[in-house]
């Protein structure tokens, strides 16, 4: 009897071995061996494997890319790696890679650009799979940023809410100053300390700062801090030469004021407005215009340092309020409308000529004349992405003539982290050498918040 069962395990187990080796004929064409687990089942295993695979188990195994048997046999991959050339790596997925062990995408990696293994040099980011000129970091708190070409220097308000700090930086990296301007609480009521606009004169010797608990001059050569008594909400500022030209709001009702940077004394004209948008001293110091609603652009007379008059509309309101004006060369007034530009000449109020639209984009936010380049560079935004609630601004290049679109300027990339990020205009100024300085902000991907700014020379 117990022969007999002998016999016919054996044969079973022949069986069994025939059967699987004729299923797995086409897969693996190798002699089939009996071999018994320790659990006692027989076990149909195979001598040899096709070519860059080995028995694992008793079964033939790419041991490149099986995550179970990872380099060799009984090698497991953890949770979140595959097995990639032998070796277990973070798991991808497309279009990111694996470099090495690091799964990356190599259109942004500055180690790994194009290819794994091609390296970016300093100062420069990965791009669409090219290494490009990258911007340098820049605060990312930064608030109330102005320029000053003659000292290629920055200056800007960080943060925004807390204790008023005035820093500046030039373009070239070195840190020149930080000013602290006050404190970080409304003196009296506890609320925080806001800044609403900030100043600096052509040459950088006095900057001002309008605060929602009033107004601070800065000598910034000495870096003496004077607030001035018996001012309110600072709406915006405006340095000259002879004075600082601020708006004030009182109850809703604006009035600009002047505050004499030598002898402290100051007027003022008013104006009843249910909003402001914009304004821009005169190079000459003797107008600034301001865009209001519901009353479009208006000009302001200054004599000597002083305000003594307002005008009537120079540009009249119609369904969009002005978001901006400035002054070319030639000392015509250029104002933004939603997505319209309009001229006009030189001389008292008048209505401006419309010059020039950006078509499906509006609301333009910063605009920059460079009359040795003849041209005029506008940072707005697309209509259609205002509409789904998307804040995407865009640089453009316009003729100073016919003001027609000539091209978009992307803006360069931004690192952070080891990450490239692509990014947006914020602000946009003329250096002395006729270059463009942008200020530019990094862009998140989808469910990635970044806070990230930079600068950069184009």
């Amino acid at each position: 009897m117990m022969r007999w069962s002998s016999v016919v395990a054996t044969a079973f187990a022949v069986v069994a071995c025939s059967s699987s080796s004729s299923d797995l004929s086409a897969a693996r064409p190798a002699p089939c061996a009996v071999r018994t687990t320790p659990s006692g089942i027989s076990v149909c295993e195979d001598t040899t494997c096709p070519t860059g695979q080995e028995q694992c188990g008793g079964v033939c195994t790419d041991t490149r890319t099986n995550a179970g048997n990872c380099g060799a046999c009984g090698v497991t991959c953890s949770s979140g790696t595959s097995c990639v050339a032998g070796r277990c790596a973070v798991a991808c997925d497309a279009p990111n890679v694996v470099c090495g062990v690091v799964c990356t995408d190599v259109k942004r990696d500055r180690l790994n650009c194009g290819a794994c293994g091609h390296a970016c040099v300093a100062g420069t980011a990965c791009l669409a799979t090219g290494c490009v000129a990258a911007a340098t970091p820049f605060d990312p708190d930064a608030h109330e940023i102005a320029f000053v070409t003659a000292r290629d220097e920055l200056y800007y308000i960080s943060p925004q809410v807390g204790v008023p700090t005035l820093y500046s930086r030039l373009v070239n990296g070195t840190s020149a100053s930080k000013i602290v301007l006050g404190p970080e609480r409304e003196p009296g009521s506890g609320s925080p300390s806001q800044t609403m606009s900030l100043g600096v004169d052509a040459n950088g010797l006095h900057a001002a700062v309008g605060l929602n608990t009033g107004l601070v001059i800065v000598d910034i050569p000495s870096q003496r801090v004077t607030p001035v008594a018996g001012v309110g909400t600072v709406r915006s500022v405006h340095v000259g030469a002879q004075a600082t030209y601020f708006f004030e709001d009182v109850g809703g009702r604006i009035f600009l004021r002047s505050y004499d940077l030598t002898t402290g004394d100051s007027s003022s004209a008013g104006v009843a407005a249910d909003g402001m948008y914009g304004a821009r001293l005169h190079p000459s110091e003797r107008a600034l215009y301001a865009s209001w609603f519901p009353f479009g652009v208006r000009r302001f007379s200054i004599e000597g340092g002083r305000v003594t008059g307002l005008s009537t509309p120079v540009l009249a309101p119609d369904d969009c309020s002005s978001t901006g004006l400035w002054s070319d060369a030639t000392g015509a007034r250029l104002f933004s409308d939603c997505n319209a530009i309009y001229r006009a000449a030189p001389g008292e109020a008048q209505d401006g000529e419309r010059v020039g639209t950006l078509g499906t984009f509006a609301y333009i936010t910063d605009m920059l004349h460079d009359a040795v380049g003849h041209r005029l560079l506008v940072i707005a935004q697309d209509a259609k992405d205002r509409a789904a609630g998307l804040y995407v601004w865009r640089l453009f290049e316009l003729d100073d003539v016919s003001y027609a679109i000539k091209r978009e300027i992307r803006t360069p990339p931004l690192v952070v982290e080891g990450t490239t990020l692509t990014t947006q205009p914020k602000r946009v100024f003329l250096r002395a050498d006729g270059r463009l300085l942008l200020v530019v902000d990094g862009v998140p991907e989808a469910g990635a918040p970044v806070h990230a700014s930079g600068i950069a020379t184009l």
